[in-house]
């Protein structure tokens, strides 16, 4: 038998997830709050797009590097102000480990 030499997991709702997650529709409203006309849809799709496409590709250290890029998928110069106040809104509900990975994964390994 073949020795397991890494094992990989998938973060985002496999060891970890948002209590209240900020959705696409907060972020879409937002946008055109300040007259970013994205749709939720539009703004989906950019982002599931710059998650499967863009981001194995370049990595983003941070949500406004990623939202960056989501923006300029969707051809939006979007001033600094809007940007720093999505980045803020995702900032401001943390990933919570789900309640079995503390003692799951040590015994993975």
């Amino acid at each position: 038998m073949a020795r397991i030499k890494a094992m990989l997991f998938d973060m985002h709702g496999t060891l970890v997830h948002k209590e209240n997650d900020v959705t696409d529709k907060e972020i879409s409203d937002y946008l055109f709050s300040r007259s970013y006309e994205i749709s939720q849809q539009q703004l989906r799709a950019a982002w599931a797009f710059v998650s499967f496409i863009d981001y194995p590709k370049y990595g983003y250290r941070s949500w406004r590097s990623f939202f960056s890029q989501i923006f300029r998928r969707l051809k939006v110069k979007v001033d600094s102000e809007t940007l720093q106040a999505i980045v803020k809104m995702l900032e401001s509900r943390p990933y919570q480990l789900f309640p079995d990975v503390a003692e799951a994964v040590p015994k993975a390994k």
